[in-house]
């Protein structure tokens, strides 16, 4: 079985609006209510990481150069919310493509635990 994210899995990411507010102190204001249909969901992220007071969030995540598209500890601090704040039930309601891949990866699980 192979899944991905609509675009990018940080539609997923963002798809935790409450979560993710949280772990950059953006206001939910600020994110979108429908990250499935984000041309860019890893700039998306960036604008939003970039609106955040916690400095640490931005030295890791943001590019520190114009070479660079990412900051230097983005998957490391990504990882951190994931492993931490993010709840898939919540970006689920959002995400379409993520309820999706849930329900299938459940249906898949449950197909091979009953052989």
């Amino acid at each position: 079985m192979f899944i991905v994210a609509i675009r990018e899995v940080e539609s997923w990411l963002l798809a935790d609006i409450e979560g993710l507010s949280e772990f950059t102190g953006v206001s939910i204001h600020n994110f979108p209510q429908n990250p499935d249909v984000l041309k860019d969901p890893k700039a998306e992220l960036l604008r939003i990481v970039r609106k955040s007071r916690i400095r640490n969030i931005k030295e890791d995540i943001l590019p520190k150069n114009n070479f660079a598209t990412i900051g230097p500890n983005y998957n490391g601090r990504l990882g951190e919310f994931v492993n931490q704040t993010w709840s898939q039930v919540r970006a689920a309601k959002r995400s379409d493509s993520l309820a999706r891949a849930i329900r299938a990866l459940t249906t898949f699980e449950f197909l091979f635990s009953v052989q």
